[in-house]
């Protein structure tokens, strides 16, 4: 009976806990059922906490390789910079790339007087100074110190008979013409007169023109007194040497149609630049020996100019070398006519100047907008020229690379080696403007090099 009664208690027991579920539950969580979602909601902003951490570091790395470029890039940029101020710096630290006042005449063959010093220190004072236009009536007795006694002023155009037009560009329009008294050909130089820059340059260039030719004229009459004096053999009939620059003849003006007249001397050849178009028409090509013969009469004229303390400034073009009946050359144009007409808006560089000036000049033309001429700027022209009498076409552009902006042209020069020369030239004569045309004007081949070139030096000079 005993354990009956206990059986029966326990099973009671059993059935309590059965008909009372919700002992097995958490009563807590029936009241409070967000408890169960905890966990979760937990788990998910970690999971966003850990993205965003890496977002934060990619864009870290992201910002740290920018600025990591950005630092590269300036380095860059500044060690090109650095590199450009040291190859300007260099080319203008050589003793020998003087400007032309400052010329070592006295180590030259010719001994230059105190007057040729002031005449050459007054050309160059003629290229940075203003300019006084002189009055139309003080035109005819005007005079420079240096001029030609027979440098006329009292010209007018009816006592000119035109023959035919011979050139045209931003320099005005080139006449050849007959001085009817005389019945000498020669050539005018027609340009505008009306704007004051046009009047001040239009002077600029007769002063500097008729300067220029009074010290080459007057070192050719030395030379030739002083070699008569030391020769027995040599008597009155000994000529000056040949002066390589075109003879000033005189100037008139028309002022009621605002025009200025230029008078020189005729070439019968023309200029260089139409002397390759010619070829170039013809489907020809200068001979070697005729490219040397040219070679040795355009370093003659150059060396003639520095010998004098003259220096043609990086204007030394095809256009400005000129060619008698003789085939002697007569430069032209020294550095003013091309920039005749800038008053009526033209650019700096027309006619192709910019397209024959040196390294060392775009480089402080970039840097402070200034030139510097040297003696080594002119041989750089003089290589350019040579290239294209050869090659029929520039060095650095092709022919329809003739409108390029100042910045292209500049790049050009400044960065790119020059084309190569037809294969059926020597190889000398190829060495020889590969190195009228080396950018570092301190390596550059001299003028007096070049005429001890063997191929230049067997050339018999012309008197």
């Amino acid at each position: 009976v005993q354990m009956e009664v206990i059986i029966e208690e326990e099973d009671v027991d059993d059935e309590s806990e059965i008909d009372d579920p919700q002992k097995e539950d958490d009563p807590q969580k029936e009241d409070d059922p967000q408890k169960e979602d905890e966990p979760e909601e937990e788990g998910d902003q970690e999971e966003q906490e850990g993205k965003g951490l890496t977002v934060g570091i990619i864009v870290g790395i992201i910002v740290g390789a920018l600025a990591i470029v950005a630092v590269i890039i300036i380095i860059i940029i500044v060690a090109f910079i650095l590199s450009k101020k040291k190859s300007k710096n260099e080319a203008r630290s050589d003793g020998s790339q003087m400007i032309a006042h400052d010329f070592p005449i006295e180590n030259t063959s010719i001994n230059i007087t105190e007057q040729q010093h002031q005449q050459i220190r007054h050309i160059n004072t003629l290229r940075e100074q203003p300019y006084i236009i002189p009055s139309s009536s003080s035109l005819n007795n005007s005079s420079s110190s240096s001029s030609n006694p027979n440098f006329v002023t009292s010209w007018k155009m009816s006592d000119f008979e035109k023959i035919k037009k011979i050139g045209k560009g931003a320099f005005g329009t080139v006449w050849k013409m007959k001085e009817i008294k005389s019945q000498r050909i020669v050539a005018i130089k027609e340009v505008d007169y009306d704007l004051d820059e046009e009047k001040q340059k239009f002077h600029k260039e007769v002063s500097v023109m008729r300067d220029v030719y009074h010290v080459l004229q007057q070192a050719s009459q030395q030379q030739s007194s002083s070699s008569s004096s030391s020769s027995s053999s040599q008597s009155s009939d000994s000529q000056p040497p040949f002066i390589h620059v075109v003879e000033p003849l005189g100037f008139f003006l028309n002022e009621d149609e605002d025009k200025a007249y230029l008078v020189l001397e005729y070439c019968e050849y023309g200029d260089l630049r139409q002397y390759i178009q010619n070829m170039k028409n013809a489907g020809t090509q200068i001979s070697e020996a005729k490219a040397f013969e040219l070679i040795k009469q355009i370093t003659l004229a150059l060396i003639q100019l520095h010998m004098n303390g003259i220096i043609h400034g990086g204007y030394i073009k095809p256009e400005n070398i000129l060619l008698t009946k003789d085939f002697q050359v007569k430069l032209s144009d020294f550095g003013l006519a091309r920039k005749l007409q800038e008053g009526r808006g033209c650019t700096t560089n027309q006619g192709g100047t910019k397209y024959y000036l040196a390294p060392e000049i775009l480089l402080g033309q970039s840097s402070r907008g200034k030139r510097t001429q040297t003696i080594a700027t002119d041989i750089w022209s003089f290589g350019i020229m040579m290239f294209e009498l050869l090659a029929q076409k520039h060095p650095f552009f092709d022919d329809n690379d003739m409108d390029l902006s100042p910045f292209e042209i500049y790049n050009s020069i400044i960065d790119q080696e020059p084309a190569e020369l037809p294969d059926h030239y020597s190889n000398n004569l190829k060495k020889l403007i590969r190195q009228m045309l080396i950018k570092d004007a301190t390596r550059r081949i001299t003028a007096e090099a070049i005429l001890e070139d063997h191929d230049v030096a067997v050339i018999k000079q012309k008197n």
